[in-house]
């Protein structure tokens, strides 16, 4: 039987918070919808404008969902963000989702300029499916 075409997904995370992934101090990506990511799975990470590129990668783990206070009682020393910018972000929201980070990786930054070009790329609102050209050239360099 013929092994199912892998899947990696992409979004937009603000270099800040890819900063504190860097440092390891970020260890789970917060959402406010279920992303539908597996655990296993890739996602290459967008840094939004100014930095406009694609320069890191993550294996997701387990998705986590809790209603946001419980959220944050339970795991505010793994989420890279302060206490009143997280609750800014799920003001109104009944759930919080966060994924897992379990393997974080970085390699050459890929420019807007070059994913558009090269790729037909367009920055992420949400999650998104990697499309396969992309997702050839991002494994190379996440599995050299």
């Amino acid at each position: 039987m013929e092994e199912p075409e892998s899947r990696m997904h992409c979004m937009s995370i603000h270099t800040c918070y890819v900063d504190e992934m860097r440092r390891g101090v970020k260890q789970i990506e917060l959402r406010k919808y279920d992303p539908g990511i597996e655990p296993g799975e890739w996602v290459a990470i967008y840094e939004t404008m100014p930095t406009g590129s694609i320069g890191a990668a993550f294996q997701a783990g387990d998705t986590f969902v809790s209603d946001p206070g419980r959220f944050w009682f339970d795991y505010w020393q793994v989420l890279g963000i302060e206490e009143e910018p997280y609750f800014n972000y799920f003001r109104g929201r009944s759930l919080a989702y966060g994924i897992l980070i379990e393997e974080f990786v970085e390699f050459e930054p890929f420019t807007l300029g070059k994913l558009r070009e090269g790729y037909n790329f367009t920055a992420p609102q949400g999650v998104v499916r990697v499309k396969p050209k992309l997702r050839e050239t991002l494994e190379g360099e996440i599995f050299i």
